[in-house]
């Protein structure tokens, strides 16, 4: 902005704009990504939130050690300040099979999650007290909500228990001092929650997740048409960078199967 013949330009964001995390997020997004192509490490590889950047790795794959190098040396290039490394592999480390990201520890080698004592300590805490009768306002019932999908991201059989929470949370007037106990079914999906959290302090299964498949290197299109069944193939030959395209009669056609995969 130009003001008395003076330029004058903001040097932080301004507190509450709704922008204010996606720019920052810009530069951080910029820094993962060079580094992913540096390092030549698979995007579905890389967790990132905001400024935290874990990723996983086969113990037999270099990459890992590879993207740490190349994020490290592209933020003191650019005069980012990052964490030390601790010992306790908490929060700041690499190449571990072992450590803490944002309240939850990873054994990689026993394959289970533990959830940190402050964050578990919370956690039951908010559970306490609907558990206990306590009636809440719903900020409160904002909060327990917000711990509880958190948690439950780790834990996604917990999701069937989720509703009545969903319900009651929604049924809250915006009216200060409403105040509201627990349904009888919140309170016994509560008792689970809180069951599963006990039992993260000793460590639960990792959770399967499936990774981000490749882009599909073939589909198959079939016209209305009698006497024809086309055969779209998406992969790139080695003449052309266009896709090919085959064309058989119904006698020698690829045959399809029930779920819609192509088979031979």
């Amino acid at each position: 902005m130009e003001w008395l013949g003076k330029y004058f330009i903001e040097t932080q964001q301004a507190f509450g704009s709704k922008a204010a995390v996606a720019a920052f997020d810009r530069l951080g997004n910029t820094i993962a990504c060079i580094a992913l192509i540096d390092s030549q490490l698979p995007p579905h590889l890389m967790h990132r939130t905001l400024d935290d950047v874990p990723i996983v790795t086969p113990s037999s794959w270099d990459n890992g050690v590879r993207f740490a190098e190349a994020y490290t040396y592209i933020c003191s290039k650019v005069g980012i300040s990052l964490a030390p490394d601790c010992p306790n592999c908490d929060k700041a480390f690499k190449d571990s099979t072992y450590g803490t990201i944002l309240g939850i520890t990873f054994n990689t080698v026993t394959q289970q999650w533990f959830l940190s004592p402050k964050k578990l300590q919370l956690l039951l805490k908010r559970l306490a007290g609907p558990l206990a009768g306590d009636r809440l306002s719903i900020t409160e019932m904002q909060q327990l909500m917000g711990s509880l999908n958190d948690f439950g991201q780790m834990c996604p059989l917990l999701k069937a228990f989720r509703l009545p929470l969903i319900l009651h949370l929604t049924s809250y007037d915006e009216r200060p001092g409403d105040l509201r106990s627990l349904t009888h079914q919140a309170i016994i999906d509560l008792r689970t929650w809180t069951a599963v959290a006990v039992s993260a302090e000793k460590g639960l299964p990792i959770p399967h997740r499936p990774i981000c498949p490749p882009p599909p290197t073939h589909s198959a299109l079939f016209r209305m048409q009698p006497g024809l069944r086309t055969y779209v193939s998406t992969t790139k030959n080695n003449q052309s960078a266009l896709p090919t395209t085959k064309v058989w009669p119904p006698s020698t056609a690829l045959q399809q199967d029930r779920s819609g995969s192509v088979l031979d």
